[in-house]
């Protein structure tokens, strides 16, 4: 995202059903809303109500939204000010650490036409927030319902497809950790999203996720050991790895692995390879 999902956002998919079903409340990776559905079904029963009410809401997620609306150009800045967003914004303002890390976004990550640093530009900016904020779980969990509040209430129609890879935090849990989701992002079909993704990017697992991709040497740890699987001896040379890692590095990989094959996606198609995540060593954060 690159808005969310990180925040944040190295990754990025808020499918086209969401335009149907809207965003049901959550849990990120690491995630909630009030009904923002854009059926257009005219109900036809013969009853003779005679209710004469004006109400013109169109089911479109708010006045901020719509089909010809730019999801950042237009409706992200409104919704920051919406009375859905304003409560969830003002919390993170009164948080040093989520006002410190909103504001650093702001300030050098986005321009003042709400226009951000895309792919590895923007991680590296938000990493340099992340850093200097000095976030703490409860902090970052204030920041991200800001995000969720605007891409999953407010702007459901112009953040929807257009800008799909961002939002993968408005998915609904029952669906990202489903028997029927594919863990990852290469074998699920064209326009769905994988739990692994929802998971670490938007989703319960956002926080671990950042932990160890905010990490230089964590990133490397996973980068590296993404490479030897394909290998004959990938468990050798993955025992070689963690024995070079400071404990530190070693924690954080762990973290952020184990939030989602023992956490996050326990139904889901990963559940095939949790058996490698020492999950019964994993005492969950959020229990």
């Amino acid at each position: 995202m690159q808005r969310a999902s990180f925040v944040l956002a190295i990754l990025g998919i808020c499918i086209s059903w969401i335009i149907l079903t809207g965003c049901a409340p959550e849990d990120e990776s690491s995630g909630g809303t009030s009904d923002s559905d854009s059926d257009t079904d005219s109900d036809t029963d013969s009853d003779t109500d005679s209710d004469t009410d004006s109400d013109t809401d169109s089911d479109t997620g708010s006045e901020c939204d719509g089909d010809d609306v730019d999801c950042y150009d237009d409706c992200w800045g409104c919704g920051l000010t919406s009375s859905q967003c304003e409560p969830v914004v003002n919390e993170c303002l009164d948080d040093a650490a989520c006002k410190a890390y909103y504001e650093c976004k702001d300030e050098n990550c986005c321009d003042e036409n709400n226009n951000c640093l895309e792919g590895d530009a923007w991680a590296e900016c938000m990493s340099g927030c992340y850093a200097d904020a000095n976030l703490t779980r409860e902090s970052f969990e204030k920041f991200a319902a800001i995000d969720k509040c605007v891409a999953c209430d407010v702007c459901t129609v112009s953040c929807s497809e257009k800008h799909s890879l961002d939002f993968k935090m408005c998915i609904p849990e029952d669906e990202a950790n489903s028997p029927l989701t594919e863990c990852y992002e290469e074998k699920a079909p064209e326009g769905e999203v994988a739990c692994f993704s929802w998971a670490g990017w938007g989703g319960p697992c956002t926080w671990d996720t950042m932990g160890c991709k905010y990490n230089a040497e964590c990133s490397k740890l996973d980068e590296d050991i993404n490479a030897t699987w394909e290998e004959a001896n990938y468990v050798k040379l993955q025992e070689e790895l963690f024995s070079a890692a400071s404990e530190e590095v070693v924690t954080l990989y762990w973290a952020y692995m184990q939030c989602i094959y023992c956490y996050a996606c326990t139904e889901s198609k990963c559940k095939g390879d949790a058996g490698s995540k020492n999950c019964e060593e994993y005492e969950s954060p959020f229990e």
